[in-house]
């Protein structure tokens, strides 16, 4: 019995574990001073402020609000909503000095 519960105790934390993070494209977008996010949040450094947008399938796990973690980039706080043709993407606020690039397969986790 004891290694029943063990093993489902294993199992059920491997599931959250998983279920944690999630797999995405990652996209990059410029927003002149001024711009506001779909929370009313108003652009005013984009270096400093670290604002991404989620596609909205992921809106229910990542509510804007959220701060997550995009492996590679540290940690961002959702500010703003992807159009509804995006699926399983993210989109990071840079600065124009930035050069905007795609990356498929990026992990982002909830903090």
């Amino acid at each position: 019995m004891r290694k029943l519960i063990a093993i489902f105790f294993l199992l059920t934390s491997f599931a959250s574990y998983c279920l944690a993070q999630d797999t995405v494209t990652l996209t990059m977008y410029y927003a002149a001073n001024g711009k506001k996010t779909a929370d009313g949040t108003v652009i005013t450094n984009p270096t400093k402020q670290r604002i991404c947008a989620v596609s909205r399938d992921l809106l229910k796990k990542y509510p804007i609000g959220t701060k997550i973690h995009v492996e590679g980039y540290g940690v961002y706080i959702v500010h703003d909503k992807m159009g509804s043709r995006h699926r399983m993407m993210i989109d990071l606020l840079i600065p124009r000095e930035q050069k905007a690039i795609s990356k498929r397969g990026v992990k982002i986790t909830k903090k």
